[in-house]
């Protein structure tokens, strides 16, 4: 009985089972040229394609160390520095080049003038190393600090204060940064927490709270609100938001019609804030639900 090889499966002949067959050339030969044939093709593909794949990371790999070293050599040059300028000042320890040579100043230049050899030392890149270290990154730092250059004209660096991040509104600095989470709150309106939003001009905190003072109702043309809490002092801003059960809400206004209703609030010398409404009509309005949205500093500040 013939059998198959393992890998490619190609026909073999049983001389001790199948010595009377009679020898069949496609079956013992042809189609066994044509598998050996096929996964060589397929082999011969594939090492193509990781040869292809492995010419991209090569290439990729040396395009990236050239950017790399190129942006390094530019880092040393720039700080280095250029040819010398004989129309700025150097201080000791600046370095520049001069007919291709590499000097450090030893005297310092206050006025600008032509090369002077005097004034300067023979250097090269090796001696400079722990220089150039050290300008880029300075000894010393605290947390929060940053290194910044010292001069527009020069490369030194040192460290300075970062910004910092504050989470309330009474920092006076012109450099502190308001937190997410502050700025979320400034445009927060709840009826639970009064919300600081900024100062008033006499340096004092500015809150914001909305008052749900329930619906209007059709007894009077104004209504009177008191929130007799002891702490309120002056009124910045009021306003004033009008909702039905249905889904309707409106602000303040006057109407075509002439009808209207306003919003007025004030403090008392007691600290007491009295909220009102005016309507041109109790009955028109009667069926609107009120919130007031208030903002004042307190006494207690």
């Amino acid at each position: 009985m013939s059998t198959f090889t393992k890998f490619l499966n190609l026909f073999k002949w049983n001389p001790e089972t199948d010595p009377d067959e009679e020898f069949d050339i496609e079956k013992a030969l042809n189609e066994n040229w044509e598998k050996i044939d096929t996964k060589l093709e397929d082999y011969i593909d594939e090492v193509d394609t990781r040869f292809e794949n492995y010419t991209d990371e090569i290439n990729a790999e040396i395009e990236n160390f050239e950017q790399n070293s190129f942006a390094t050599v530019e880092m040393t040059n720039r700080y280095i520095g250029d040819a010398y300028d004989s129309t700025r000042n150097y201080k000791v320890g600046d370095l520049c080049i001069h007919n291709n040579t590499l000097y450090k100043c030893i005297t310092a230049i206050t006025v600008p003038e032509n090369f002077n050899v005097d004034k300067w030392k023979v250097t090269n890149l090796s001696d400079e190393t722990e220089l150039l270290q050290q300008a880029k990154v300075p000894v010393g730092g605290a947390k929060g600090q940053i290194l910044a250059k010292k001069t527009d004209t020069t490369n030194d660096t040192e460290w300075v204060n970062g910004v910092s991040v504050v989470d309330n509104l009474n920092s006076t600095s012109e450099t502190d940064a308001l937190s997410a989470k502050q700025g979320r709150l400034l445009g927060t309106y709840s009826t639970d927490n009064e919300v600081q939003v900024g100062h008033w001009i006499d340096g004092k905190p500015i809150y914001r709270k909305v008052f749900n003072v329930g619906l209007l109702g059709n007894t009077r043309r104004d209504n009177y609100f008191n929130f007799a809490d002891g702490i309120y002092k002056n009124i910045i801003k009021v306003d004033g938001f009008l909702y039905k059960t249905n889904g309707s809400c409106t602000t303040q206004q006057y109407n075509s019609d002439g009808s209207y209703l306003l919003f007025h609030a004030e403090t008392t010398s007691t600290g007491t804030l009295m909220l009102m409404v005016n309507r041109s009509s109790a009955e028109f309005w009667a069926d609107w639900y009120v919130s007031f949205i208030v903002e004042y500093t307190k006494t207690t500040d």
